[in-house]
């Protein structure tokens, strides 16, 4: 991020001292790769990848803490799908050049704030440049002994639950600050006799 008025490595040092560092995690943000142990024998991992694009999934008029917070969240909400737990986040981040780290930062406390609220850890990621601002996700989940969730465990006759209203996020006001039903997923997770 070079080209951008921020300096990365100011940027991750300010990345590093408002990160928690989370049980299980050997080595965390500033190295080449995160390392992580396993949290419980037996545990399966489910792992998600999503990002969020300027102009398709949000706009510059709310505050960029939300769109960080959006991008952990629909993560989140992937795995809980699958009855997973989410536990580590990497988050990579690319902003146009001349953003100033203000932006960055602002991104990073919504991701970060997200992140705990649903009991993760941000152990790395990356910054680039790039046209518009791009918000990128992989977040690992723990299964904890349960077999996973998946939509081929489908079959005509099965009923399906919500919980929530369905229909336009935007309309809702909710596009980029909606909640993740976890406690509902795990619910589910226990009692259905389909997960496979």
């Amino acid at each position: 991020m070079s080209a951008m008025r921020m300096d990365e490595s100011a940027f991750l040092g300010w990345v590093r001292r408002r990160t928690d560092r989370g049980p299980g995690v050997r080595v965390g943000i500033g190295d080449d790769a995160a390392v992580l142990a396993p949290l419980k024998p037996g545990a399966g991992w489910t792992l998600k990848a999503d990002m969020i694009v300027e102009g398709t999934h949000f706009d510059r008029t709310p505050a960029p803490a939300l769109w960080g917070r959006k991008a952990v969240m629909v993560n989140a909400s992937d795995l809980a799908a699958t009855g997973a737990k989410p536990r580590y986040v990497l988050l990579s981040v690319g902003l146009p050049a001349g953003s100033p780290a203000t932006l960055a930062r602002a991104i990073y406390s919504g991701a970060h704030r997200a992140a705990r609220e649903v009991g993760a850890y941000i152990v790395g990621g990356d910054t680039c440049r790039s046209r518009d601002v791009v918000v990128s996700v992989m977040m690992a989940g723990e299964l904890a002994g349960r077999h996973p969730l998946r939509r081929a465990g489908m079959r005509a006759g099965h009923e399906i639950w919500v919980s929530g209203a369905l229909g336009d996020s935007l309309a809702s006001g909710h596009h980029l600050s909606f909640r993740p039903r976890l406690r509902e997923a795990f619910f589910w997770s226990r009692i259905t006799r389909w997960a496979v």
